[in-house]
């Protein structure tokens, strides 16, 4: 008979083998779900950042209406008007991101870390639509975020006292 073997079987080893596969596999299960979870953090993070700016510009804390916007650069280049704080504003790109700058020089990040690839206006019935697609690249390919909104105005008629 067989006196004290050192090492293992056959059959131990297969199972072992079997064992660490099956717990490799649950480790890549998981690092793939966070992996996911965590880029569906950032698109929603991307979204809430683009909803806040419209919601900005669109809303009554300001009260914006549209005066001109210049069409020649690939820039965006929008100017604003206040009927809350009774003052013209110009919205531009800004490095990254948009920014809205005052005429006396100061500005306010609007939109940070996105970057603006296209840009159009339309103006229908005195209702005015400035639309934009932006995105937000990070380190890899796959953390790049696109979005198409649009922003309603209305036109802005200087009025005489």
């Amino acid at each position: 008979m067989l006196k004290n073997r050192n090492g293992f079987t056959l059959v131990e080893c297969v199972f072992t083998l079997i064992l660490v596969t099956m717990i490799s596999l649950l480790f890549a299960q998981v690092v793939n779900f966070i992996s996911s979870y965590q880029q569906s953090a950032k698109e929603h993070a991307f979204n809430a950042q683009i909803d806040r700016f419209i919601a900005d510009l669109e809303g009554t804390n300001f009260e914006f209406e549209f005066v001109e916007a210049k069409s020649d650069t690939p820039a965006l280049q929008v100017q604003l008007y206040s009927n809350v704080e009774r003052k013209h504003y110009l919205l531009c790109t800004g490095n990254p991101g948009m920014i809205l700058k005052t005429e006396k020089g100061g500005h306010m990040p609007i939109l940070t870390g996105i970057s603006l690839e296209h840009w159009e206006q339309n103006e229908n019935q005195g209702q005015h639509t400035l639309t934009f697609v932006t995105y937000r690249k990070q380190r890899t390919n796959l953390d790049e975020f696109k979005t198409k909104r649009t922003i309603y105005m209305d036109k802005h008629e200087e009025r005489s006292n």
